[in-house]
């Protein structure tokens, strides 16, 4: 067995925009189960510290002062000997920048800012955010770090910049057969970037001869999207081989619009090793840690085998060394010649590749099926409204209200609703999962839950209400009614005639209201009312 075989712990967190001692929690758990685990690299997804949702509070110095707060609290408890990455806003120059910052032995190893920014869709990136150049060629400067950073680990600066790859010098014994493999090469692209045309990784692969790429992400559900992220990653890593650690954020992280799907994975020359949230049960957890052991000898034979040329030789290395183990760059002699870095040599990492735990369970791949495009809609609408429900309950709010008027809008909501009753069931009988539990004492007592169904969940956290007029039928009520009792719901008739009367006498627009035909504008009124 190779002595380079170490663990790739993916950590999808379930954050709160601007709620940083919850954030620090749900960051320090993942670590220290990754840790427990036997993992040497940990990674966080985009924006972990601060949340992705943020939006116009990027722009205060308070979010940014607020992240290196957090920061400094995860070096103060000295994690040793594990690489760790943590995705936050970085204010440079007047700038901010979205970045990965990597530790290693409470010190500060690398700043790896985005250099493509998320447009689409919902994405407004560059509306805070400012890209590091185009992302093509790479460029590297110094970032001077907070005095109260330096106050804990007597740093001052550490390289900033998308233009190096961290490779980790590991000393192997000379009889080992894999003492010929320089350096164990570690690359980073950032969300966007894997999805444009001209990703960073072909290059990170192919012509750095990376055996790992780091990917946090901050990744919106939409129908079949992960299958996109799949197969973009199956094609890089099948082309040049090499590892690919994908790692997403789960759930509403607070901006109201969104649902992350998380799903982080691990892929392998073109296979899947690992992946989270594989089952139902867990994307309610707040920290999922998934772990994936990658060798490179795998990566090396790959290539060997498939005739994959990596052309390093057309990129000469200019060097900086990082010791953990000293005060790294404060001696360095290349301060002003730092833009012509491309590789952080990582020194001093023997035990990085000798944790204990070393998993050998086989995968089931079963595991990672895709999902059916009803089996999403049940897991993230169902997420999305957790997400939104448990954060209001402190202030009062004890479930949802729809008017249900029988029709396919408001029947499709009240059906989303009941899968939430089903997972939330689940979540308290099967998997009991204590945080749901915590969170829903104050709707429903938990202690005589032993003959509560999904139904009887439904009944407490949902009210319909059947908005009755004049021009309401029979049959549309007959349908609201039988619906709302066959999954439980609370269902009132409410009769809404009087008002809508109010308004129809008040309409600007003349209207002929002792007509038996009801018009359009009547139809509407009804409605909108």
């Amino acid at each position: 067995m190779s002595s380079l075989k170490f663990g790739i712990a993916i950590c999808t967190l379930n954050q709160l925009c601007l709620d940083f001692k919850h954030n620090l929690n749900n960051i320090i758990k993942s670590i220290e189960e990754s840790i427990e685990a036997g993992a040497s690299i940990r990674i966080g997804p985009e924006l972990e510290v601060t949340g992705y949702g943020c939006e116009d509070a990027f722009f205060e110095f308070d979010t940014v002062y607020h992240s290196w707060q957090v920061l400094a609290e995860i070096l103060k408890r000295n994690y040793r000997d594990i690489l760790i990455c943590i995705g936050m806003p970085i204010l440079k120059d007047s700038s901010l920048y979205n970045c990965v910052v990597i530790i290693l032995n409470s010190k500060l190893v690398y700043i790896r800012p985005k250099n493509r920014l998320a447009m689409q869709g919902n994405y407004r990136e560059s509306r805070y955010f400012t890209p590091w150049n185009d992302g093509t060629q790479g460029s590297m400067c110094w970032f001077e770090v907070p005095p109260f950073i330096t106050e804990i680990n007597l740093q001052t600066r550490v390289p900033f910049g998308d233009g190096t790859i961290l490779k980790l010098n590991h000393r192997i014994e000379k009889e080992d057969f894999i003492s010929s493999i320089n350096g164990f090469k570690i690359g980073f692209e950032i969300c966007e970037e894997l999805w444009q045309s001209d990703t960073q990784n072909s290059r990170l692969f192919g012509t750095r001869g990376c055996h790992l790429v780091i990917n946090p992400s901050s990744s919106y559900w939409e129908l079949r999207k992960l299958d996109l992220a799949l197969n973009h990653v199956k094609s890089a890593t099948s082309k040049t081989g090499g590892s690919y650690a994908y790692v997403n954020n789960i759930g509403c992280d607070g901006g109201g619009r969104l649902c992350f799907y998380g799903r982080s994975f691990v892929m392998e020359n073109g296979e899947l090793l690992q992946m989270a949230s594989k089952s139902s049960d867990d994307i309610f957890d707040l920290v999922n840690v998934s772990v994936a052991f990658i060798d490179p000898i795998n990566t090396e034979q790959f290539r060997l085998q498939n005739g994959i040329s990596i052309k390093s030789c057309t990129i000469g290395e200019n060097v900086i060394s990082f010791d953990s183990e000293k005060s790294p760059y404060d001696a360095c002699e290349s301060f002003a010649n730092i833009s012509n870095i491309n590789v952080i040599s990582v020194e001093n990492v023997e035990k990085i590749f000798s944790r204990d735990k070393i998993s050998t369970q086989p995968i089931n791949y079963q595991n990672f099926l895709s999902l059916t495009s009803e089996e999403e809609i049940k897991r993230y609408c169902s997420l999305w409204l957790w997400d939104y429900l448990r954060r209001c309950i402190d202030g009062g709010i004890k479930g949802f209200i729809v008017p249900l008027s029988g029709g396919l809008d408001s029947s499709s909501v009240v059906c989303i609703v009941y899968c939430l009753c089903e997972l939330l069931y689940r979540q308290v009988f099967v998997v009991r999962n204590l945080n749901v539990i915590k969170s829903l004492q104050s709707i429903i007592s938990i202690n005589d839950a032993v003959d509560l169904t999904p139904e009887n969940f439904c009944n407490r956290l949902l009210r319909c209400c059947y908005l009755k007029t004049k021009y309401s039928g029979q049959e549309s009520l007959d349908r609201a009614q039988s619906l709302a009792n066959l999954v439980g719901a609370d269902f009132q008739v409410i009769d809404f005639t009087e008002i809508y009367q109010m308004i129809l006498d008040k309409t600007p627009f003349k209207i002929n209201c002792d007509s038996e035909i009801v018009t359009v504008q009547q139809q509407n009124l009804q409605v909108k009312s």
